[in-house]
């Protein structure tokens, strides 16, 4: 999902000049004070479906047919923090970038090979900073993506080729 959420971010972030986007934060911001760059976090996931379970036999691989693998699948709704950091157009950027991923299809189409899928804004705000000598700018949105996750357990029992056995009889 990670990967999908910063080629997203990079995809948009390159039509407006900023091409550097980090999981959590910039490793060292103090080395590029004035340049713009995106972070991002996953903070929550929701979910209001059940789990959805399917169990079969199957022959993996050359194995044995005695192999079984379950495959568990749940839906959930993941809630993204994005900032964007040193930019006096920030707000309008993320807004962009989040408009970007609920209609255009390059976007849609890096989510679709990420398994991920647009679901809403919740908020966007400016979080912005100063003092007498500088302005830190610091944009903020959260949004809500789908994602789709899969669990596959395989399990091999093992197969009984012959059975011993001996009877006793006892005489009265």
């Amino acid at each position: 999902m990670s990967a999908g959420i910063k080629q997203w971010l990079t995809a948009c972030g390159q039509t407006y000049g900023c091409d550097r986007v980090y999981h959590y934060r910039c490793p060292d911001p103090s080395t590029r004070p004035e340049e713009p760059y995106l972070t991002y976090r996953e903070l929550r996931a929701l979910s209001d479906t059940p789990a959805m379970r399917g169990a079969k036999s199957v022959d993996i691989d050359g194995r044995p047919d005695n192999t079984t693998r379950t495959r568990t699948v749940k839906d959930f709704r993941v809630q993204i923090q994005v900032d964007l950091y040193n930019s006096e157009f920030g707000l309008g950027w993320l807004l962009k970038t989040a408009t970007a991923a609920e209609k255009e299809q390059s976007i849609k189409n890096i989510f679709y090979r990420a398994n991920l899928g647009w679901e809403d804004l919740i908020s966007a705000e400016d979080l912005t900073t100063w003092d007498d000598e500088r302005i830190n700018y610091h944009h903020r949105i959260i949004v809500i993506l789908r994602t789709t996750v899969v669990h596959t357990q395989e399990w091999t029992n093992p197969t009984i080729d012959a059975v011993e056995y001996s009877v006793e009889v006892e005489n009265e």
